[in-house]
């Protein structure tokens, strides 16, 4: 997040009243940011429909778990708005496709059926035995008009999905359910032939629709004592390729005498019924049934994340891990299509900054994202690849990337990125410029470079570095929050001193400050010092971990990673709030920041990606003023007033004060908390006459004029 931004950022809205009404903030809905590449949940399975060049992607958790379509050869996607929720597989042909999973409406697992390219479903599960309570279905294929469901108990059921008045029937007979733990992992067919992959005793073959089935795993380590996990059955005809406990085997249909492939991982395959051969922990894939294998690589580096799901597509391996990635089988390289992107909406965006006349956002595995319409539409850039992303920082034509591996720079507003590699193998969190020198924060203490982040050398005036979680910039100084406390820097960052004075907990998160109030976040806690971090006083408690705090137009935003509190203007209590999201009825979010750029307030999030708010969009209610025997009594001197004032109140207690020059602009505001005075500086201020609006518990007002001269 910019931190220096947020001290001029409460005051772009301007109340103009004949002498002022105090009002309290009330926000309207937020809006949420899309993208032109809407994918689902990273490492969701695929399918292909070779008959219609079409790719579905589905998803497997969380509110964007739904399905999407590619029709354009990966270049883009749009998801299918009334398709089933948390999608586990699904099969289409023609213009219909079959698909189990979930909505919010039936949250148990169902089988549904499209007869019209996915606009309308209905749900076809009703009677299907065993599929109660237990959401059983573990699998599906579909065979001509037939649709079969392999479920956790080990049985088999089938119906036509196109014929309504259809009903479920068992096609289980040979298959043993009694073997421990039994189920049907994987489902497969090849013209009249089914194929079966379970959990306890191996592999299965029908050839009479299912009615009868026969063990076929001749080759296979199994015994009376040693069960056989098939975790995938994969048809390439002549070709059979399962993925087994015991790693993966290959045979040929009708002839099933199973030979052993010595690969890295034991499972190797996860096609969902695709005509491939490729997928494993490290992305090998075979070019000659599985004789040999290979390790794509990509930018020099080997890609050794695992593999959720591999299809065949325009003859390119397509894998979905954390994102879309197309395989290059001339050089064995990856090309990614969307690197993260999910769902209606792109999902886990860390940051969000402007540089030049556009926005940027990365996601936590290292997506880069612009938006030319203030976050209305957002655009995958394609540049950051596999990068575990944590915060951005942009001065001039610059931006800096802090990554877990190290700092990324570009020098052309984050169209093109180089590593610098005196950062490499260092987490960076946050980074900010003071002077000429930029301040970066990371996991092993404070680093610092005078040329642009050409080099680096570490802060070494302090003993045992500590983990640095956020940096401003305040005046003259620099402030870091950190797990062993707040340190302050008076030299652009040479040295630095610790201010941990009547802190309870030294792990602090966030720091933000506004005039002369610091604020930071202790895990649950939110402190406030009015004395320059001297003495700390406790704000607010947080139900979650506080994940980032901003004031935006006199109204106090606080995001936890459940949640977001606010605390409305004119008002000293706390409500709640957080992100909407497309799904009314799913729970809350984990809340990553918020930011406040150009009047437009914006949150990043793990499962909603970027919503935004305009501040002029905040609307107000006035407060009717009280009455004089109804007033704070507070005494404000000197007045005349030159440099500073001090406001004593009667009591201990929770004050607001808002200052606004002749033309009814606000140009000062700060909270008390449990306090009997507060000192206000006013160097900023031009000579003139000004109002204070003292606002006190019960909503009790008091004005006071006040008067400023040389």
């Amino acid at each position: 997040m910019k931190k220096e931004n947020k001290k001029s950022g409460s005051r772009y809205f301007i109340l103009i009243l004949s002498f002022i009404i105090i009002a309290n903030s009330l926000f309207s809905q937020w809006k949420q940011g899309i993208t032109n590449s809407s994918l689902a949940f990273f490492g969701n399975p695929m399918f292909y429909n070779k008959e219609d060049s079409v790719l579905y992607l589905f998803g497997t958790g969380g509110i964007y778990s739904s399905i999407s379509v590619s029709r354009d050869s990966l270049k883009s996607w749009k998801p299918l708005a009334n398709a089933p929720m948390d999608v586990k597989y699904l099969v289409a042909k023609d213009n219909y496709i079959v698909a189990y999973g979930n909505n919010f409406a039936n949250p148990c697992v169902g089988i549904y059926v499209s007869a019209d390219f996915g606009n309308s479903w209905s749900d076809i599960s009703t009677g299907l035995i065993n599929n109660t309570a237990g959401c059983a279905v573990r699998s599906m294929v579909v065979n001509d008009s037939i649709v079969f469901i392999g479920n956790v108990t080990g049985r088999i059921y089938k119906r036509n999905y196109k014929n309504p008045l259809s009903t479920w029937a068992g096609a289980y007979n040979g298959i043993d359910t009694t073997c421990f733990n039994q189920q049907i992992n994987s489902l497969e067919s090849y013209n009249s032939l089914l194929f079966a992959g379970t959990s306890c005793s191996g592999f299965y073959v029908s050839n009479d629709n299912g009615q009868s089935w026969i063990s076929q795993n001749v080759g296979i380590p199994i015994s009376n004592t040693v069960t056989l996990w098939a975790s995938d059955v994969v048809v390439d005809y002549p070709y059979i390729y399962i993925a087994t406990s015991f790693g993966g085997y290959t045979s040929q249909v009708g002839n099933y005498n199973w030979v052993f492939q010595p690969i890295l991982c034991s499972d190797v395959f996860d096609s969902r019924h695709q005509k491939q051969i490729g997928g494993c922990n490290y992305r090998q894939y075979s070019l000659n049934n599985g004789a040999s294998w290979i390790i794509p690589k990509n930018d020099g580096r080997l890609l050794t994340t695992g593999v959720n799901d591999v299809v065949v597509f325009a003859n390119q391996f397509v894998v979905n891990d954390y994102g879309i990635h197309k395989i290059n089988l001339a050089d064995s390289t990856w090309e990614s299509h969307s690197y993260g992107t999910p769902g209606p909406g792109f999902y886990d965006i860390k940051d969000i900054i402007k540089s030049s006349t556009k926005l940027l956002s990365i996601s936590k595995n290292g997506g880069l994202y612009s938006s030319s319409d203030t976050g209305k539409h957002w655009t995958p850039e394609y540049k950051l690849k596999n990068i575990q992303s944590n915060s951005l920082y942009s001065y001039d034509s610059l931006v800096f990337l802090c990554s877990k591996n190290g700092i990324y720079r570009s020098a052309d507003y984050g169209s093109n990125w180089s590593f610098i590699n005196s950062s490499s193998g260092i987490s960076f969190n946050k980074m900010i410029k003071k002077s000429n020198t930029l301040i970066a924060g990371s996991k092993t203490g404070i680093y610092l470079s005078n040329d642009n982040g050409n080099t680096w050398t570490m802060s070494t005036t302090v003993f045992n570095p500590p983990e640095i979680n956020d940096i401003l910039i305040n005046i003259d100084s620099a402030y870091c929050a950190t797990n062993k406390g707040i340190y302050r820097s008076t030299n652009d960052g040479i040295s630095w001193q610790l201010l941990n004075n009547n802190l309870k907990d030294s792990l602090v998160s966030v720091l933000y400050v506004n005039n002369i109030n610091f604020y930071g976040a202790t895990k649950h806690t939110l402190f406030n010092s009015s004395d320059n971090l001297i003495n700390f006083s406790s704000v607010f408690s947080a139900s979650s971990v506080i994940s980032d705090f901003i004031i935006a137009d006199s109204t106090f935003l606080l995001a936890s990673d459940s949640e977001c509190y606010i605390r409305k203007k004119g008002s000293l209590n706390w409500g709640k709030t957080w992100l909407p999201n497309v799904y009314a009825n799913y729970p809350k979010d984990n809340i990553y920041s918020l930011n406040m750029i150009d009047s437009i307030i914006f949150g990043t999030s793990l499962l909603k990606g970027i919503c935004y708010m305009k501040v002029n969009e905040l609307k107000t209610v006035g407060i009717k003023e009280l009455s004089q025997q109804q007033s704070i009594n507070t005494i404000v001197y000197p007045n005349p007033a030159n440099k500073n004032i001090t406001i004593l109140f009667t009591a201990i207690d929770s004050y607001a004060i808002l200052v606004y020059n002749m033309e009814g602009k606000k140009v000062i505001e700060e909270t008390v908390f449990k306090k009997k005075q507060i000192d206000l500086y006013l160097e900023k201020l031009n000579n003139g006459i000004y109002l204070i609006k003292i606002i006190g518990p019960n909503n009790r007002i008091e004005n006071k004029k006040l008067i400023i001269q040389d």
